[in-house]
């Protein structure tokens, strides 16, 4: 029989300028993330870029979501969807153009 938790998948503060992997799934769960938070805690706009790759840590154009999204100073993107990850190849990772200026928090459910 299978679990179903509801729960808090990841979070992260970018710290650099490069893909970071917010949320990977271990094994043999299925993740569904269902609400993406991105919230811009500098005084001045920021690009992020949000990437799924079902079956590698690799992000480019060809798995974003969303790619170089413009966000106000001291704003936040809320996204709701239903962004499914199976085992531990899946990834959701963020970019910001600007270091320290981008928290991610991913909310959803985990299946095993």
């Amino acid at each position: 029989m299978s679990t179903i938790k509801e729960k808090l998948l990841g979070q992260e503060k970018l710290t650099g300028m490069s893909a970071t992997t917010v949320y990977n799934p271990s094994g043999n769960v299925t993740g569904i993330a269902r609400f993406v938070t991105i919230c811009n805690i500098s005084a001045t706009s920021v690009s992020f870029d949000l990437y799924l790759n079902g079956s590698a840590s690799t992000y480019n154009d060809t798995c974003a979501l969303y790619y170089n999204k413009v966000l106000a100073a001291h704003d936040t993107h809320e996204i709701a969807g239903h962004y499914i990850l199976n085992g531990s190849t899946a990834f959701l990772a963020a970019k910001s153009y600007t270091a320290n200026a981008i928290t991610v928090t991913v909310n959803g459910l985990e299946i095993s």
